[in-house]
Parts: structure tokens; sequence; C-alpha cells
């Protein structure tokens, strides 16, 4: 990457949250853990597993770092502005492949993988008074595919896709999950992309303060796009998960991954390891997950090799 885009890179991180005394300044024992938006599940995981290293003194103390997402944190390990992030596991691939969002970067090779930690679904979100019923409803709507550098806009490109769609179709806007919810509440857009483990923060809070319906996909377009891309696996999201969903909803499924680099300590590496393990029920009380946290869980289907310490 050249200068211009990693000074533009920082930029965008700094301004992710305005709440940081500074930028890519940790030193010490710090670990920078890139995650996401405040309204979205990394952020609130990130924070819980600072929590609990910080309580059982493993692995020195822990900034959690708001982003972009998946492909912004994913550089920010290969440039050395953070030590540990979460990613989806489809822009995993990516990156160590040097491809879809990477295909300019080229592979990346220093990024390791620590730990599958638990599945996030796709979430499509619209005003229940709306006519969007279904992903082809979406044309010619105002639609948020997610922020800029994230996984979910890379999931809203490849389920339009599945439906015949593409970015040109619709008009397509890049908000962060709170983004959009207030976006969606104001009237601002129809719909957003959300790839999170429902419940979602920022849909719950929005669910609290309007009526929303969520988007089911039909199943051919659930067999097209695993047989398409890799990762994907089918999820639902059960009735009654946000207030007034009465109907299951069926979508796809993306594993969420934490990572570093080779460049890590591998000793704060085995401690964060050893902390998930042993945390594991409080930590998939954050996420739904009905997966028990094992190691055959943590380890299968990740696109990417395994830090030594893992």
């Amino acid at each position: 990457m050249n200068r211009k885009k990693l000074m533009l890179l920082i930029l965008i991180v700094c301004l992710a949250d305005f709440s940081l005394a500074g930028c890519g300044d940790s030193s010490g024992d710090e670990l920078t853990l890139g995650t996401g938006g405040k309204g979205g599940t990394y952020y609130k995981y990130g924070k819980e597993l600072k929590k609990i290293l910080a309580d059982e003194k493993a692995a020195g103390s822990v900034h959690v770092q708001s982003t972009a997402g998946s492909a912004s944190n994913l550089r920010l390990l290969s440039n050395g502005l953070a030590d540990l992030a979460i990613v989806q596991n489809d822009t995993l691939k990516d990156a160590v492949e040097g491809t879809g969002e990477f295909s300019e970067d080229g592979p990346l090779a220093e990024i390791r993988a620590i730990a599958g930690l638990y599945t996030e679904s796709c979430q499509i979100v619209a005003a229940k008074n709306s006519d969007i019923r279904t992903v082809s409803d979406l044309k010619g709507k105002r639609v948020s595919i997610g922020s800029k550098e994230s996984g979910v806009q890379s999931n809203a490109e490849q389920i339009l896709a599945t439906y015949g769609l593409s970015a040109k179709d619709i008009e397509s806007v890049n908000l962060s999950f709170d983004a959009s919810a207030s976006a969606l509440k104001r009237g601002k857009i129809d719909a957003f992309f959300c790839t999170a483990s429902a419940p979602t923060t920022a849909v719950s809070e929005l669910a609290e303060d309007m009526d929303i319906r969520l988007v089911s996909l039909d199943k051919r377009s659930l067999s097209q796009i695993q047989q398409k891309y890799d990762g994907y696996s089918v999820a639902e999201i059960p009735a009654g998960t946000y207030k007034g969903q009465t109907d299951d909803i069926q979508t796809i499924g993306i594993k969420a991954v934490l990572v570093t680099n080779t460049d890590t300590d591998p000793d704060a590496v085995t401690a964060v390891i050893t902390s998930l393990f042993k945390n594991s029920d409080k930590l998939q009380t954050l996420t739904a997950q009905t997966d028990e946290m094992t190691p055959k869980y943590a380890s299968s289907g990740i696109a990417a090799p395994f830090a030594k310490a893992a």
C-alpha cells in the first residue's frame, strides 16, 4: 500500500472514534483490537473481551478501536496499526489470497488467525410499512450497503448479484449500522444491510423506535450463493429476535474470526486464546450463538493460516 493510501487509512480510522486521545500510538504492553462500528457486535464483543483480559490480568492492556469493519481491520493489521482484530471469514479469505477487496493490495502474508468466534447473520432491514418484502424489491430504492472497507458491503453486493441486481440498480450509500438505523428512522433510506450476530444492538434499538421488517432470502438464492462464494452457511433469525418480528428469517451466515499478525507477541496471543475458551459461555451470550465454542468450531473452515501460539 503506498504512502497516500496509508495516510488516508490512518485518517479514516482516527475519525471513526472521536473519543480517542490518539491514533496508532499504542506503546508498551497495550494491544490495539480493531472491531467495527459501535452499534455492531464486533465492538460489543471487543469491549467484553477487553474487560475479561483486564480482570484476569492477561495479555496486558487492550485498546478497543472502533473501525469501518473487516477490510479496514485487515489493512490495519498488515500495516502494524493494530495487533488484534475481528473480521468476517470471507473477507479474511480475500485478504490472504489477494482477491476481491484486496486484488490491488495483493496477499496480506502477515495475517494469522487465532480462532473462529461465532456465526454472523446477513440481515436486511426495512420499514414494516414499506413495500420491501424480497431482495428484488430493493431495486430503485435507497439502500445502505454498509461502511466502506467493511465485509457488509461485500455481502450486500453478493446477495444483490444473486438476485440479478448490482449497486447501479439501487441508490446505494455507505453507512455504519448506527448511521443506517438512524437514516431509516428518519426516512432518508429505505433499507439497509447489516452483517452481525442477531440480535444486533443497532437493529434492536431501531425496533424499539419504529416497526421494522427483516427480509428473507429464498431457497434458490441461499443455495446459489453458497455454491458461488466460499464460507457461507444457511442462518436463521428466529421469530421474536427483534420487537415485532413474527416470522423466522432465512438468510446466509458467515463466521467471525479473531485474527492477528506475525509481529504480535506469541505470549499475548496465547493469553487471549486461553481467556477466550475459559470465558466462552460469557462471550457467547453476546452473540446468541448456538454452536459451542470448541477447538473444532474455532478452527474449522478458517481461511487463513493460524498463529503459532494458536
